[in-house]
């Protein structure tokens, strides 16, 4: 499954979701255009006899044609427009709308702890941020993802999920979601969601009127009776009218949804490697009383972004599903099912996630409860690895990592059970208290400071820790004090996924203290007067996650389908790259060539290597935001090259896998982690 191929897919059926959108509202205004003539001619002057006189009894009525046009467009445009509005903060609307309750990153409810440590996880082993994750208080089991982009994404779980899943079992889910996240059905599912109810007004339209109708009918006015009687008929036309479009709406949208469950399934057991965890989670759904069901208000619209179908079944279930059957779903991941169901207790909680021997995380049975933070209570950790102390021991502390150039880009959005192998080292190497500290906003914004102490020279350090002593809050100073040990004692490979655990606790700061923490991050980076290839990165990752808290969701605009437009920003990206630990121009060169051929050889344009003076961070920035407004296609082109020319020597070190990982999250193409030899 190649990531670009599913986004250029994703945007192919949002074009046609509105080809189908017009075709809809084609169709609604014409059904109007024909009931607003009847009655106009039902209405037209009476003679003295009694006789209808039609002045034109054609069906052709430019005036009645031209305002029902105008109509339907303003009435249906504004409606979609408004729910799109609505929904124009990404997921965290979406969940809200819902009924979700935002988990508190620093949450000590067990079940919601293991939830958001299963969510960091796929993060890490994926190179996607860290969602914000929200609860549904439903017995059913059933989750969705929602949002326009990686950055504002959301995603939800049932108290269902909690309750009846193991960790396993809860896994495949939340990987499954990601897949959505990875694949661009996010804004799909938003966009659809704005389209039905704009189709939806004219039959909420006609239901508003059946009601005034009924209240009409009580009058003892005859007149005012027959106007009822009228406003009933003109009701029911509309309704029938509205839902007519409704019903193919529901259609295109059951259509879409299906396919995109069955990418979704299959996504989720390339990325754990555990076909069992999603079929057993599908399994308990057939067997649980409450299946999948969610009762909340807003499930109906919604119902295409879950995990499994929300809604209570009907008699034409088959044809306007948004899933398939449950039983194709388990069949198609474990061929050799029984067909049998098993028998859920509703009432009791899985055992598997109330306790932490059960859940298969480490300690033993009959150890006490160690704190909510704990590594033994959060993380579970690689087939054979029977401690925290031996997955730490596991991690790579090598400078550098023999990556192969050409399958960088067939990993991006295609994290592996090796990835979330990796991911569980790397959270279990960040000491507890770090990790509580990071799922804290105030604490939060101190392991950002402490991640960009200097390591090497104590004396940018105290000048560092001075400024940060007069300029910030005095809580936030005494923290970092606190945890600097903790931070400068951290693997260089946990820094950038620490910093990714720190988002959604920052999210939540006023925009007063995000302001004050970006002031004082470039006060720490410019300390020595020089910014090393981390301090980029970080800084330019935190602004990305920022910017969701801070601004409306990025809509990420395609606005370049060609190369012609680029070729400066390609001559920016690659000189850049070249120069990343290649202090001999020779070097520098034949690596800006490797990267530069796999391009040439494409766009059929010579590129050249620019000056290094001329590739500044400030260019570098320039170069990719531009980039980042690329189509899916050239992005794939674009990741290829950089990753030839920063790998052209077969290795990378730390400091420009980040560098890498940076560029390629600005351009929304998200890399797993570079996995060191035998990881």
């Amino acid at each position: 499954m190649n990531f670009f191929e599913q986004q250029d897919q994703a945007r192919r059926t949002t074009s046609r979701l509105v080809f189908f959108f017009i075709l809809a509202v084609i169709g609604i205004m014409t059904a109007l255009y024909f009931l607003f003539v009847a009655i106009f001619h039902a209405s037209a002057e009476t003679s003295e006899t009694g006789k209808q006189i039609i002045e034109d009894p054609s069906l052709w009525d430019p005036n009645v044609f031209f305002g029902v046009l105008i109509g339907t467009v303003a009435v249906v445009g504004i409606a979609s427009l408004a729910k799109i509005a609505q929904l124009s903060s990404g997921g965290a609307a979406v969940a809200e709308m819902m009924g979700g309750r935002k988990i508190d990153p620093g949450t000590t409810d067990l079940q919601e702890r293991i939830l958001l440590n299963v969510v960091e996880e796929m993060s890490i082993a994926s190179g996607v941020p860290v969602p914000v994750v929200y609860v549904i208080e439903e017995d059913g089991i059933n989750a969705f993802a929602a949002g326009y982009s990686q950055d504002d994404a959301a995603v939800a779980v049932t108290r269902g999920c909690l309750n009846l899943l193991n960790r396993d079992e809860l896994q495949g889910v939340i990987a499954h979601e990601f897949s959505h996240v990875f694949n661009g059905d996010m804004r799909l599912n938003i966009r659809l969601i704005g389209i039905l109810a704009g189709i939806l007004v004219i039959g909420l339209t006609g239901g508003w009127l059946l009601r005034m109708a009924f209240y009409s009918s009580h009058s003892y006015s005859r007149k005012k009776e027959n106007n009822g009687l009228a406003l009933a008929g003109i009701g029911l036309a509309l309704m029938a009218i509205g839902y007519i479009g409704v019903f193919f709406g529901n259609l295109i949208k059951a259509a879409v949804s299906r396919q995109r469950e069955f990418l979704a399934d299959a996504s989720a057991v390339q990325y754990t490697r555990q076909p069992d965890g999603i079929a057993n989670a599908l399994r308990k759904i057939g067997g649980s009383v409450y299946g999948s069901e969610v009762n909340t208000r807003a499930a109906s619209e919604c119902s295409h972004m879950f995990f499994a179908n929300a809604l209570k079944a009907r008699s034409f279930s088959g044809l306007l599903a948004t899933h398939p059957p449950l039983e194709e779903r388990i069949r198609r991941v474990d061929p050799g099912w029984n067909g049998e169901y098993p028998v859920i207790e509703q009432s009791a909680v899985q055992p598997a996630m109330a306790t932490a021997g059960a859940a298969g995380l480490t300690g033993a049975e009959s150890a006490p409860a160690p704190p909510v933070y704990g590594l033994e209570d959060s993380y579970t950790l690689a087939p054979g690895t029977e401690s925290v102390q031996a997955a730490v021991a596991g991690l790579s502390t090598d400078s550098t990592i023999k990556v192969d150039a050409d399958a960088v880009v067939s990993q991006v959005g295609t994290p592996t059970q090796q990835h979330l192998d990796y991911g569980r080292q790397i959270l279990a190497s960040v000491s507890a208290d770090l990790t509580e500290a990071a799922h804290v906003p105030m604490t939060a914004v101190a392991v950002v400071y402490g991640l960009l102490l200097d390591t090497e020279e104590e004396p940018v350090r105290t000048v560092q820790l001075q400024a940060l002593k007069n300029q910030s809050n005095p809580a936030v100073y005494k923290a970092l004090l606190t945890l600097k040990a903790d931070i400068l004692d951290l693997n260089p490979r946990a820094r950038l996924p620490l910093l990714e655990i720190c988002v959604p606790a920052l999210r939540q700061l006023a925009d007063t203290q995000a302001q004050r923490l970006f002031e004082n991050v470039e006060v720490l980076i410019r300390a020595d007067q020089k910014i090393s290839m981390f301090e980029y990165s970080l800084h330019k990752i935190l602004k990305r996650r920022m910017e969701a808290k801070l601004s409306k969701a990025s809509k990420s605009t395609i606005r370049f389908k060609s190369h012609k437009a680029l070729i400066p920003e390609y001559n920016v990206l690659l000189s850049a790259l070249a120069y990343v630990g290649h202090d001999d121009a020779n070097q520098a060169d034949a690596a800006f060539l490797a990267g530069a051929m796999t391009l040439m050889n494409k766009i059929g344009k010579v590129l050249g290597r620019l000056p290094k003076e001329e590739c500044t961070f400030a260019a570098i920035d320039k170069a990719i935001d531009k980039l980042a407004l690329a189509s899916p296609k050239i992005k794939q082109l674009i990741i290829d090259a950089a990753a030839h020319t920063a790998l052209a020597d077969g290795t990378v070190t730390i400091e420009e896998a980040e560098l890498l990982r940076a560029i390629a999250d600005t351009l929304n193409c998200p890399i797993p982690p570079f996995l060191p030899a035998g990881a």
